[in-house]
């Protein structure tokens, strides 16, 4: 990609995507008024340059990566405080990935070889925590203290995370809790079943071979949607630019844009087209909750891998 270079600059680049899951609905507004004012005022005295600002999203640019640095683990201060305040926004979270290097800005987006990876690697990030790419952490100062980062792969590398106590209660309560709590979902393609476990999320839908479950319909994206496993449910994202059709537990077919829904029970996953009139794949989900089962898969493939 050729970066235009009439406004060429060179510093980070934060995405913050947020959710919230009340009542077993995913809410449009994660962030109240209140709390998004504080976050942007917050970033400003920061001497950042907001490009995009929702209850749902931001992203900010920093001429200093110390800064931006700075800014995510007060994203992460402020959304540990709102679940310890109000017990029904204690699914609240927020991830943070932030990158460095040249770009532009143009019309409230970023231009770049690399600001791209962010959307693409921001589902990869555990809740609560702020992530970076390579390149960030050579970019901050050398004094930067940096103790408790870890790799997450060859290329993600996490820079802040709950204290301990916290990490250890997320990953015990979905075998504390199997009734109201999901470990396993079944996708059903063309009437073939697959199973998936927690630690297989995300889960790409779409036309590209790179997905996990590949599509042919017309209708479909490249990568037209993904699977996600936030607070002990699964969650359908839609990304693409036709929408996907939900058939919910309850009968009712609803169709969601560069959105997310919480999947319950049974259902089905249309995208592009209502079912009725889908000519190409259409995935039957259906999630389990049994922690007897859990406990058997993990005893039989000693798998210890924590559930994220």
């Amino acid at each position: 990609m050729t970066i235009p270079r009439d406004d060429l600059r060179t510093g980070a680049l934060l995405l913050a995507e947020f959710t919230d899951l009340r009542r077993a609905l995913v809410t449009d507004a994660a962030l109240n008024p209140d709390e998004l004012r504080h976050l942007t005022e917050r970033a400003r005295a920061l001497v950042s340059e907001p490009i995009e600002v929702s209850p749902r999203r931001m992203l900010m640019f920093f001429p200093h990566p110390e800064n931006a640095l700075m800014f995510g683990r007060e994203i992460q201060t402020l959304t540990s405080g709102v679940r310890g305040k109000d017990p029904e926004r204690h699914a609240l979270a927020a991830r943070v990935i932030i990158g460095y290097g040249r770009m532009n800005i143009v019309n409230g987006r970023a231009h770049s070889d690399w600001t791209h990876r962010l959307n693409g690697h921001v589902s990869r990030v555990p809740a609560h925590t702020v992530v970076a790419l390579q390149p960030f952490v050579d970019a901050l100062p050398p004094d930067t203290s940096l103790k408790d980062s870890q790799r997450l792969g060859s290329d993600l590398i996490l820079l802040h995370a709950p204290a301990a106590d916290v990490v250890e209660t997320q990953m015990a309560s979905p075998l504390m809790d199997p009734g109201g709590v999901f470990t396993a979902i079944t996708l059903r393609v063309h009437g073939r079943p697959q199973v998936f476990r927690v630690a297989d999320c995300p889960i790409l839908l779409g036309r590209d071979k790179h997905c996990t479950i590949q599509l042919t319909s017309e209708t479909a994206s490249r990568t037209h949607g993904r699977i996600e496993y936030v607070h002990g449910k699964f969650q359908y994202v839609d990304d693409s630019r036709n929408g996907t059709y939900v058939l919910t537990s309850a009968g009712e077919e609803l169709r969601i844009t560069r959105d997310r829904v919480v999947l319950l029970g049974e259902g089905a996953l249309s995208p592009g087209a209502p079912l009725a009139q889908q000519t190409g794949e259409v995935v039957r989900f259906s999630c389990h909750s049994s922690r007897l089962g859990m406990a058997d898969e993990i005893k039989r493939e000693g798998d210890t891998r924590p559930m994220r």
